[in-house]
């Protein structure tokens, strides 16, 4: 038996282990773009309302679509260099934004059809899932354009420079804004859960790359109007428009409920702070903001004192020291020392 026939045994087994990994990610993405594109279809063929394996079956497509959302979100974030270890609200902040939808849609489907709460779970766990996880792989691939962008130079620093030391009036403001933030959500879980689910991190971007964060709950919304086709197909032919009418209705005021209900918080909390009435007496933002002022102050010096040609100077700012280092150009005698 010759060498490459005793080997083949092992790239069979390692085709087939491949193939059995790689199984279920296909088999979701398939449902992903089936959801996407043949809505009526999907439901005709895989949502059976009443069977409990074919529940159980949907709310993990939902659960595997958040989770790789949230693996997705982690990817981007730090593709951008804004991640802040904030990420594992992510999928919270999901999860609670998506109740208002379904008790809407229960209450507002019950007016002209009778299906029941697990019913509209059930039909409601796929638009939710396939949404959410869309829009989170569009954000991906997105960030990772910018992020090659400028790797390769053709784009210019994205993040907003902290520093007081340079930047317009409306920077320093927009600098005080985040650390106002970073403050709040340090004393606070909801704040931070929030400030999560917002992409409160695109904040530390540069206009337009900030962009970005609407991505994903723009799609994550969209794809509840096709949540109106599922209740279509599967709740009462008969009374179709009715049904689309009332679960885009039910899309409609979910998205203003959550809206109005977090930026009310969100308004209520930052009023109501400590941290902002310090900020409008001019008493926040510089000491927390020393480091970065040092560091900009580092990067001006070193620019200022590399003029000559006999020595390279390196200045660095480690917290809030700052650190010199000079190397001569020229290779030195040391016997005269």
């Amino acid at each position: 038996m010759s060498a490459s026939q005793r080997g083949e045994p092992w790239f069979s087994a390692a085709g087939v282990i491949v193939r059995l990994l790689l199984r279920p990610t296909e088999r979701f993405l398939a449902q992903c773009i089936s959801i996407s594109t043949e809505p009526s279809a999907f439901v005709g063929e895989r949502v059976h309302l009443g069977d409990t394996t074919n529940f159980l079956r949907a709310a993990n497509f939902c659960f595997s679509a958040v989770c790789t959302a949230f693996l997705a979100e982690v990817v981007t974030l730090y593709l951008l260099g804004i991640g802040n270890l904030t990420e594992p609200y992510y999928w919270l902040f999901i999860l609670v934004t998506s109740i208002p939808f379904v008790l809407f849609s229960f209450l507002l489907v019950r007016l002209v059809a009778p299906p029941s709460f697990k019913d509209v779970l059930h039909l409601s766990f796929y638009p939710i899932g396939a949404g959410v996880f869309t829009g989170a792989a569009l954000a991906l691939v997105a960030s990772a354009v910018v992020a090659a962008l400028v790797a390769l130079g053709y784009l210019p620093e994205i993040r907003l420079d902290r520093s007081l030391w340079s930047g317009s009036e409306e920077q320093m403001i927009h600098a005080l804004k985040l650390d106002l933030h970073d403050c709040l959500k340090a004393k606070n879980f909801v704040y931070t859960v929030l400030a999560a689910g917002l992409q409160e991190a695109y904040g530390e971007l540069k206009t337009p790359v900030d962009a970005l964060s609407y991505v994903r709950p723009v799609i994550a919304v969209l794809y509840l109007f096709i949540a109106a086709r599922f209740f279509m197909v599967a709740v009462d032919r008969g009374k179709a428009s009715a049904v689309v009418g009332m679960v885009c209705l039910a899309a409609v005021a979910a998205t203003a409920a959550n809206a109005l209900s977090v930026w009310a918080y969100l308004d209520w909390k930052t009023a109501t702070s400590s941290f902002t009435e310090q900020l409008a007496k001019g008493q926040f933002g510089l000491g927390r903001r020393a480091e970065s002022m040092l560091k900009a102050f580092a990067r001006d010096t070193e620019n200022d004192l590399n003029n000559n040609e006999l020595w390279d100077v390196s200045v660095r700012a480690e917290g809030r020291s700052l650190l010199f280092s000079n190397r001569f150009r020229k290779p030195m005698d040391t016997n005269y020392f």
